[in-house]
């Protein structure tokens, strides 16, 4: 109930996207009774979003997680609020793409061994790095029944740049599940597989190390 009232008050600096993903990821496999507190999130998400016009991957993908997740998760119901999530996502995603490109392309890039800001990447361990984020949008557009190829066709391009400029950084379970994401999507092609396949390489070479 505190949860549920907390979110009713949309301008409150307590409520922000990664208060928001928290809360939501506690409640996912819950009773229906908290069906409340996914609704009124689901609000202040749409309405935050208005009033930014941005989030963070990072936000995006544990939210879609959450929804998508929950255990009275209703397409028609939540279309709406994974038309925002999608969005938002196919937006951030190009920016890391471009990022990643441009990075590469410098003379001093600023980001060596890091995926991203938030990646800490260190003995195999991915927590935080960008391919986590992107296997997580990529189960929720399948589990949300959301096809949308504009996204789909972003997460490819910035996985197949991934793949040549950070290999290592997809774990085992981002790998299977970004490929069999777009094995169900009927989108793979000669250069997805070849991406994934180097993916694949580099990580067990990751994991082999002493």
């Amino acid at each position: 109930a505190k949860a549920s009232q907390c979110l009713m008050d949309y301008s409150s600096h307590e409520v922000d996207f990664r208060s928001i993903a928290i809360l939501c990821n506690a409640f996912a496999k819950l009773s229906p009774e908290t069906d409340e507190v996914f609704d009124r999130a689901s609000k202040a998400i749409q309405l935050i979003f208005e009033v930014k016009g941005s989030m963070r991957l990072q936000d995006i993908s544990k939210i879609c997680h959450a929804f998508s997740h929950r255990l009275t998760y209703d397409r028609e119901r939540d279309s709406a609020l994974f038309g925002v999530l999608f969005s938002a996502a196919r937006s951030e995603i190009e920016k890391e793409r471009k990022r990643i490109l441009r990075e590469s392309n410098s003379a001093l890039p600023t980001h060596k061994t890091r995926c991203c800001s938030s990646c800490l990447l260190h003995n195999a361990d991915n927590v935080g790095c960008l391919p986590v984020d992107l296997a997580l949008v990529l189960q929720s557009l399948v589990r949300s029944q959301h096809n949308d190829l504009e996204i789909l066709a972003e997460l490819k391009d910035t996985i197949e740049v991934l793949s040549l400029n950070f290999p290592q950084h997809f774990d085992g379970m981002s790998i299977q599940v970004i490929l069999s994401a777009f094995l169900q999507f009927r989108v793979c092609d000669d250069n997805i597989l070849t991406a994934i396949a180097r993916c694949i390489i580099a990580s067990e070479k990751v994991s082999s190390k002493p």
